[in-house]
């Protein structure tokens, strides 16, 4: 089998890697000069997670020069409004040169890391590339046969990009070898779950030929816990661990799927990751007891730290479960009319928070535009509401998407977002992100499932069972 074969191949490869000896630690540096650049312009230094942020100052010559203490990450090189995401790893001695306009199109490197940085770039561009056949949104127009040589020729791709550069670090070399193959698996495991999504066939199974991934990885590789795609790979073995024999109608999934965790043995590590990931989720959804969650929690997270967060996200919770008040807002139609909590008492309502750059969003138009005329004589309205996130997201950009995607009803725009009592008190990380409220303004359901998740509907039409 190709993944067994695959699979050897890339442990062999890590137990021979391209090699990096020093027994000191080298702290790797970056110099260079910004091409109309001025004294005291600011370079940001900000890793990927955005947890550090540091940044350098332009001499009189408009030069820099930067020595990193922590490294073997990525970091975003931020000049003005332009970026550069680049790897760091021990020892890189750095050389850059940008135009002041744009670092992002003019960035020049040389010097020692300058190959690593070639080879991240052309895995980036590979994974870009391959986006239209890989999103989970499209995976259904092909057949299984098919998609699974698609992903054999992006990690062959991938493959050969990075061994055919020699030299290279042996951690940027080893995590770069690793992150492509879990990300070949990751998109394997899901192939059948968004095949029923997307394809609308909730029947549809893989064959018995395909590849069963869980087999292909070991879970308890805590040296690779921060690598892409590794923690959902583990996950599959969590979710696989959860007793299927449940009614989630009636029992808690949260607190299965911590009994399931534990019942792995991971190591520390990878368990404090999922602890610290899936809490802030847990309290989310659990739809039982949040007594209950907290107990559980507080028993195995016995940290005070994830005590205490497990105590913040408790008050938080409890002011949104369904009976609470909705948060008052104002937001904004087309002509300028404000909206608020009072306009639409009397009525329920589903609101549809999204932001113009977000696919996942758009993909939701049509499902959402379903139910507004599956539900058009009922007592129910269903409003979008435009959120402003980046600077990108203006009343301009807005006014454009509703007109490219032809969006109608009742369509609103709101500034600052995330920076608003009605965001806040929500506590709305992610979009898009569904609520349903009740004609008194009290929540129903602030976490409603996306309208093509099906769910929505029975949803909906339960709140008029009785009527």
């Amino acid at each position: 089998m190709r993944i067994l074969v695959i699979f050897i191949l890339v442990f062999t490869i890590l137990s021979c890697t391209q090699s990096d000896h020093s027994n000191k630690p080298m702290f790797p540096k970056i110099s260079g000069k910004v091409i109309n650049g001025n004294k005291g312009d600011t370079l940001y230094i900000i890793d990927e997670k955005q947890e550090e942020k540091n940044f350098v100052l332009l001499d009189d010559s408009a030069c820099f020069s930067y020595e990193w203490k922590k490294f073997n990450k990525n970091y975003y090189l931020k000049f003005k409004e332009s970026y550069s995401i680049i790897p760091v790893y021990e020892s890189f001695d750095l050389k850059l040169e940008f135009h002041a306009d744009s670092i992002s199109r003019t960035a020049k490197f040389s010097g020692k890391g300058s190959e690593e940085i070639t080879v991240f770039k052309a895995l980036s561009n590979i994974e870009n590339d391959a986006f239209d056949k890989t999103y989970y949104g499209y995976q259904h127009r092909y057949s299984e046969a098919e998609f699974l040589h698609i992903l054999d020729s992006i990690y062959d791709e991938k493959l050969k990009t990075i061994n055919g550069s020699t030299g290279l670090n042996s951690n940027f070399y080893n995590r770069n070898i690793k992150a492509s193959f879990f990300r070949y698996l990751f998109e394997i495991a899901h192939f059948e779950s968004n095949v029923k999504q997307f394809g609308k066939d909730p029947n549809f199974k893989v064959s018995s030929k395909y590849p069963y991934i869980l087999d292909s990885i070991d879970i308890y590789d805590s040296l690779s816990i921060d690598i892409p795609c590794f923690p959902e790979l583990v996950e599959e073995s969590v979710f696989k661990a959860i007793d299927r024999t449940k009614n989630w109608d009636k029992e808690s999934f949260e607190l299965a799927y911590y009994d399931a965790l534990y019942s792995l043995n991971l190591p520390r590590s990878i368990e404090s990751y999922f602890l610290d990931s899936r809490i802030p989720i847990s309290f989310k959804y659990e739809k039982f007891s949040l007594d209950s969650l907290v107990k559980k929690l507080k028993i195995f997270g016995n940290d005070s730290i994830r005590i205490s967060l497990i105590d913040s996200l408790y008050n938080r919770s409890i002011t949104i479960q369904p009976g609470s008040n909705c948060p008052d807002f104002v937001f904004l139609d087309e002509s300028e009319k404000e909206y608020n909590l009072k306009s639409f008492t009397g009525k329920y309502v589903v609101f549809d928070l999204w932001a113009t750059w977000c696919l996942p969003c758009i993909k939701e138009f049509a499902f959402l535009d379903s139910l507004k005329k599956e539900f058009a004589s009922k007592n129910i309205k269903f409003v979008s509401v435009c959120c402003s996130v980046h600077e990108s997201d203006t009343k301009e950009n807005w006014l454009s998407s509703l007109k490219k995607h032809q969006l109608t009803g009742i369509q609103l725009f709101s500034e600052g977002h995330g920076k608003t009592h009605f965001f806040k008190k929500l506590a709305i990380e992610g979009l898009p992100h569904f609520l349903i409220i009740d004609p008194n303004g009290k929540i129903v359901n602030a976490r409603a499932k996306k309208p093509s998740f099906g769910k929505m509907r029975g949803e909906i039409k339960s709140l008029f069972a009785s009527k």
